[in-house]
């Protein structure tokens, strides 16, 4: 499954409007809701042992974790060929296999901080992890995923009730052969604990891939511009066909959590 399958793409909402590609503060209600036990009949309010009487289940009463600054990036687009002449069919072709690299974008954009002072991407301050040994056994990624998980679930709180893993293509094999994944059917991969997988090749940053986990995610895209047409460069014998979009990722550090520092 790819980033874009699971995520709510250019949801018409009220929080960003038309005016998204401006940035804007983002609140996640995922990371603002906490859940407790009570003791029935508590002692007094006033006492020391009022406290003593909750138990703290899921999520933190700190609500400044729920914001958190959206920074769009523009993406720029070229077909550079050493022709002056075009083929009917380029800018249907050019536009197509632009969008077919969309989900390789936008995925590399959530694991690198494209724009300075993003918070949205899974190295952002915060971001929760669990720790990964340098060399991990099959046994050290069995331990290491599951903590994530638990810690996921004792910390966000979502509709779905399920996170979703997020799993870098260069590492989805130690995962399979640790077992914590299933291959249901052509690209339907399930974690063991039946939550979604998503295998995205803009994962696999160079320096360090990193397993994860998050909550819902919005993306948006706008619409390609072609910028005017092709332009030809007769000295140097080239035809570009040019175009741009903008593209922001809407996810709350503090629903995420990363496996490995």
């Amino acid at each position: 499954m790819k980033l874009l399958d699971v995520a709510t793409v250019n949801p018409q909402d009220r929080v960003a409007g038309q005016h998204w590609r401006m940035g804007y503060r983002g609140v996640s209600r995922e990371c603002a809701v906490s859940v407790e036990l009570q003791v029935p009949c508590p002692p007094d309010p006033a006492t020391a042992a009022w406290n003593a009487t909750v138990t703290p289940l899921i999520g933190t009463v700190d609500s400044t974790k729920a914001q958190y600054d959206v920074t769009p990036v523009p993406i720029r687009y070229y077909l550079r060929q050493s022709v002056t002449c075009e083929q009917d069919d380029d800018k249907d072709w050019f536009k197509d296999a632009v969008q077919a690299k969309t989900d390789y974008v936008v995925s590399r954009a959530l694991v690198m901080e494209t724009p300075t002072g993003s918070d949205t991407w899974v190295g952002a301050a915060g971001v929760q992890s669990v720790t990964l040994a340098a060399s991990p056994t099959a046994a050290n990624w069995q331990t290491s995923v599951a903590a994530a998980r638990e810690l996921w679930v004792k910390s966000v709180v979502s509709r779905n009730d399920h996170p979703i893993l997020h799993v870098p293509p260069s590492l989805a094999g130690q995962l399979m052969l640790a077992g914590l994944l299933q291959i249901n059917g052509p690209e339907q991969v399930d974690s063991i604990w039946g939550d979604k997988v998503v295998i995205s090749d803009g994962y696999d940053d160079p320096a360090t891939p990193h397993v994860f986990l998050t909550g819902e995610i919005i993306v948006r895209l706008s619409e390609l511009d072609d910028e005017g047409g092709p332009r030809y460069d007769r000295r140097l014998n080239d035809y570009i066909l040019e175009a741009h979009r903008w593209a922001a990722i809407d996810l709350a550090p503090c629903a995420i959590v990363r496996v490995g520092a």
